[in-house]
């Protein structure tokens, strides 16, 4: 792998780190191969939520009911490699697409890191994750780490503590 990847990973991953996780992707005019995404998986039919959900997929991820229709942009191209050429060819201001699941590592809610319980003393580790992971958009948690003694956290409660002996994830799996 080049520095230049590195480099660029490893600044996705501290900048990824310090935003919210969320399960959604916005795709601003989407294209398709070089072209705007057409509205329509073949010539004006299966058009609108048919063609979110197979070009979601394409990028592995699922597809979701927010999108807009853009009319008339001109050249556009179907998900079955079709080129539309008229300037009566529609496509999509924005779509939105789910990703299955994310990791965030050393997550923070309301900008200090996540407490390891939900309540003091109570609810901790998968209850804490789960109300983490739905507070997000996600179902649910599927796997974390404890990171014990890290110091101040704050609860999904949003009480804090304040003592060295807090202890936080080190990473949750949401989906």
């Amino acid at each position: 792998m080049g520095n230049a990847l590195k480099i660029f990973l490893l600044v996705g991953v501290i900048i990824g780190s310090h935003l919210q996780a969320t399960p959604w992707v916005r795709r601003d005019k989407p294209m398709y191969r070089g072209d705007r995404l057409d509205w329509c998986l073949n010539f004006g039919t299966g058009c609108g939520q048919p063609v979110v959900n197979e070009y979601c997929k394409t990028l592995g991820m699922t597809g979701s009911k927010y999108f807009t229709q853009d009319p008339n942009i001109g050249r556009t191209r179907l998900l079955t490699d079709a080129v539309c050429e008229d300037s009566y060819c529609d496509g999509f201001k924005y779509l939105y697409c789910r990703k299955l699941n994310e990791t965030i590592v050393k997550p923070k809610y309301r900008g200090d890191r996540l407490d390891w319980c939900a309540d003091f003393g109570s609810q901790c580790g998968k209850p804490a994750a789960d109300l983490y992971c739905k507070k997000q958009g996600w179902t649910a948690s599927y796997d974390y780490a404890q990171d014990p003694n890290i110091g101040r956290t704050r609860l999904i409660n949003d009480a804090v503590c304040e003592d060295s002996y807090c202890d936080g994830f080190k990473y949750i799996k949401c989906k």
